[in-house]
């Protein structure tokens, strides 16, 4: 039987961001990928979170491990913020969504 982590690990692999390098694994995002899946498991099983906004988190970590958005944790609230376009690389990241952490 397989440990619950052992999915998420998989799952990094196949989007590429588990990498193994000799007797090293490099895993830029993964841990806070992980942060992010461990608070939305959290929030699901607490009853602060449909099945459908639980596919839009995961949808929006895919998005973030693939740099197609950034996440962060910030004062228990992630964050949702556009990488900055090659025109606007000298402004502030626009910040687009929140999810607060209730726990």
């Amino acid at each position: 039987m397989k440990k619950k982590n052992d999915k998420i690990i998989e799952w990094f692999i196949e989007e590429g961001i588990l990498k193994q390098e000799d007797n090293f694994y490099i895993a830029e995002k993964a841990f806070q990928a992980h942060s992010f899946i461990n608070w939305i498991k959290k929030e699901f099983q607490d009853g602060n979170l449909t099945e459908n906004e639980i596919e839009q988190m995961m949808l929006l970590i895919r998005m973030f491990l693939q740099n197609e958005v950034n996440l962060e944790w910030k004062n228990g609230i992630i964050n949702v913020i556009n990488p900055p376009s090659k025109k606007d690389e000298n402004h502030d990241d626009e910040k687009t969504n929140d999810h607060k952490d209730k726990g």
